[in-house]
């Protein structure tokens, strides 16, 4: 786990443990896997897309690992692993950090509830109104970086400019994220549409 993803552990509840960054090579990430799967859960940022140094579905095959999904259909996030190696959960999101923001969301901070003892909590999601046009691909889910703003009687969400998974300014100026459901590719200024809500930032 590195420290952005150690951020979101502690907002969510749990109690992180930074691995720190792990070399591009199949013993270095090994022992780091082994570290951690000691603790309650393992989450992994980056390596599990389909590139030469993309090793962590490798890794954890070979130590075992049951995979019950490695790939979602959303975007950002599509290449994103769950599985249980040695008796512990184990969550390899993609290490561009929207597509690491929104996969924790979805999937990591369910389970921080439930290895709690807990219920899931819902996710925080809002309704808001679309203050500009959208034009999207429809075939996955997606969740754009946006704000919301109060500025009447319903909230008002626009999509911000953005250049994919790795754009940090985007995020940095993001509050939310603009869910755009698969179905759909035009969306006319003025439709209601969901919002997740950041909630490191709102």
């Amino acid at each position: 786990m590195n420290v952005e993803a150690g951020a979101q552990v502690r907002i969510a509840g749990g109690e992180p443990v930074i691995l720190g960054n792990a070399a591009d090579r199949v013993e270095d990430l090994g022992e780091k896997i082994e570290r951690g799967l000691k603790e309650d859960a393992l989450v992994l940022s980056g390596g599990v897309s389909m590139g030469k140094y993309d090793l962590v579905e490798k890794v954890l095959k070979a130590m075992g690992a049951e995979f019950y999904f490695d790939a979602v259909a959303i975007r950002p996030g599509k290449p994103a692993v769950f599985g249980v190696c040695q008796g512990k959960p184990v969550f390899g999101l993609p290490g561009n950090p929207v597509s690491t923001m929104v996969t924790f969301e979805l999937f990591v901070a369910p389970a921080i509830d439930l290895l709690s003892g807990a219920e899931a909590r819902a996710l925080p999601l809002m309704e808001a109104q679309l203050g500009e046009a959208l034009n999207e691909k429809p075939g996955l889910t997606h969740f754009l970086p946006a704000r919301v703003e109060w500025r009447g009687p319903l909230p008002e969400v626009k999509a911000l400019k953005w250049q994919g998974s790795g754009d940090i300014a985007a995020l940095a100026n993001a509050n939310c994220f603009l869910v755009v459901p698969a179905d759909r590719d035009k969306i006319a200024a003025g439709e209601r549409m969901s919002v997740l809500l950041r909630k490191d930032v709102v």
